[in-house]
C-alpha cells in the first residue's frame, strides 16, 4: 500500500478503531436541546453515506452529496432537502463501483452560484478514473467541469467554497508535480476554478520538512482573504506516535494571496501524535485570526482533541476526549458569539461500532458541553457542521436512520 493510501485508510478507520472507544455509557447530556432528524437516506435512488458538509441558502434550503446510491453499487448523488424535510433528488451519478465519465462517488460538500446551479467535486470516476469538478443545473443537468488528470490534482474530498470575487475554491488530497518530498509522488493541492471551467493550481504541498500532505475536508477564507485548511498527513517527522502513519501526524496551514496572482503558504501547525493530537480534520477562524480545530487521533487517550491557534501562532488545547464525550471529532463551527459547535465519528452511547457519536459546544469562555448523544436510530458518526445566523446547527450521519444508510439533522442548542 502506498504511502497516500495509507493515510487514507488511517482515516477511514475511525469507524472500525474499538480499541480506544470500547463502550460508553451514563453520557451527560446538556437538557433542552431540540434536535430533528429532516431526513433519513434509504439508500436507493436517493443516495446513501452523506459525507461533506451541508450548503443552506437563504429559503432554509440544504444541498449536499451522498457517497453511494442504489443500495451501494451506485456512484451516489446531488440532493436538496426543504425546510420541512422533504427530499429531492438533484443529480444521481451514473455507473457503478466508482466509475462512470460523470464521476463517482463525491465526498465533499458543495457550492452554489447565483443562478442556483450546484458545484462540487466526485472523487473518482471522471476520464482517468480519479474524480472531476461537477457542475448540476436547477433542472438536473449535470456539467463535468475538470477532469483531474493526476498533475492538476486526484482524489477531490474537500468541500467547495465561493470566493468572493466569484469562482470556487477547494483541494485535491493527491496529485501534484510528483515532486513531493515524503515519497508519496505526490502531496495534493489547493485549486479554484470558475463557473466556466477555468482552472488554476492556488499551491502544491511538498510534504515534511517544508509542510504536510492530503489537504481535506474542508477550507475557510477570512475576510482579508486568505484561506485556512489542514493536511492528514506530513508536517514534523517528530510526530512519529500518528495513528498508524508514519509520514507524520498532519498540518494546519494559511494560504495567503499575493499581488502577482500567486499565493504564500505558512505552516500554522505541525502535529507530533502527542498531547497536541493527530490528523487535523478540519477548522475555523474568527474576525481576530484565531484558528480553531480538531483532530481524529492523538491528545490525552487518542481520541482526539479541540484546539485553537491564535494570532500569535500559540496552541492551545480547548477540550480532550475521552470517548464517553465523544471520539474523532471532524471539524468546527463558529457563531456570532465566538461559540464552537462541533461532532464526532464516534464516542458516546454504544448503539454503533465504536459508539454513535456526539454533538457538542465549546462555548466562548472554553466550557465543553455534549448537545446530543446519537444512539443509530436518530444517526451516527457525523460529519461537519454548520451554522445558521439564529445558531441552530445542521449536520449529516453516514450511519442510522430510518435505513442506516444516514441521516440529515438540525439541533437548536
Amino acid at each position: 500500500m502506498s504511502g497516500r493510501r495509507a493515510v487514507w485508510t488511517k482515516v477511514c478507520r475511525v469507524a472500525r478503531t474499538s480499541a480506544v472507544l470500547a463502550t460508553f455509557a451514563g453520557l451527560p447530556l446538556a437538557q433542552g436541546q431540540k434536535f430533528k432528524t429532516l431526513y433519513s437516506f434509504t439508500g436507493g435512488n436517493d443516495g446513501g453515506i452523506p459525507q461533506g458538509p451541508l450548503l443552506l441558502d437563504k429559503k432554509g434550503n440544504l444541498y449536499g452529496a451522498a457517497f453511494t446510491s442504489a443500495n451501494g453499487f451506485g456512484n451516489g448523488t446531488v440532493f436538496k432537502v426543504n425546510p420541512t424535510g422533504k427530499f429531492r433528488l438533484l443529480f444521481a451519478f451514473p455507473g457503478q463501483g466508482g466509475n462512470g465519465n460523470n464521476g463517482a462517488n463525491p465526498v465533499s460538500g458543495v457550492a452554489r452560484d447565483d443562478h442556483g446551479n450546484i458545484y462540487g467535486a466526485a472523487q473518482l470516476g471522471g476520464q482517468y478514473g480519479i474524480g472531476v469538478v461537477f457542475k448540476v443545473s436547477p433542472t438536473g443537468q449535470e456539467t463535468v467541469l475538470r477532469d483531474f488528470s493526476g498533475p492538476d490534482g486526484a482524489v477531490p474530498n474537500s468541500a467547495f467554497i465561493r470566493a468572493p470575487s466569484g469562482g470556487f475554491y477547494s483541494s485535491a488530497f493527491e496529485g501534484g508535480d510528483g515532486k513531493c518530498r515524503d515519497g508519496l509522488n505526490d502531496c495534493g493541492l489547493v485549486f479554484s476554478i470558475d463557473e466556466s471551467g477555468n482552472y488554476q493550481i492556488i499551491y502544491q504541498f511538498q510534504g515534511q520538512p517544508r509542510d504536510g500532505f492530503g489537504p481535506w475536508l474542508t477550507l475557510v477564507q477570512d475576510a482579508q482573504g486568505n484561506l485556512y485548511g489542514v493536511d492528514a498527513g506530513g508536517g514534523d517527522l517528530a510526530g512519529m506516535n500518528c495513528a498508524g502513519f508514519l509520514y507524520g501526524c498532519g498540518a494546519v496551514f494559511k494560504l495567503s494571496p499575493n499581488s502577482d496572482g500567486t499565493w504564500t503558504e505558512t505552516l500554522l501547525h505541525s502535529f507530533t501524535g502527542g498531547s497536541d493530537g493527530d490528523t487535523p480534520t478540519g477548522v475555523a477562524v474568527d474576525s481576530q485570526g484565531n484558528v480553531y480545530g480538531t483532530s481524529l487521533f492523538g491528545a490525552q487517550t487518542g481520541c482526539g482533541a479541540v484546539f485553537k491557534i491564535d494570532a500569535a501562532g500559540n496552541f492551545t488545547i480547548l477540550h480532550s476526549f475521552t470517548g464517553n464525550d465523544g471520539c474523532a471529532a471532524r471539524g468546527v463551527a463558529l457563531d456570532q458569539s465566538g461559540n464552537l459547535y462541533g461532532a464526532t465519528a464516534g464516542g458516546g452511547k454504544s448503539g454503533c461500532p465504536a459508539g454513535c457519536g456526539v454533538v457538542y459546544r465549546v462555548d466562548a469562555q472554553g466550557t465543553f458541553k455534549v448537545l446530543h448523544a446519537f444512539d443509530g436510530s436518530d444517526g451516527g458518526k457525523a460529519g461537519v457542521l454548520i451554522v445558521d445566523g439564529a445558531g441552530t446547527l445542521y449536520g449529516t450521519t453516514i450511519q442510522g436512520g430510518a435505513s442506516d444508510w444516514g441521516t440529515i439533522f438540525k439541533l437548536k442548542p
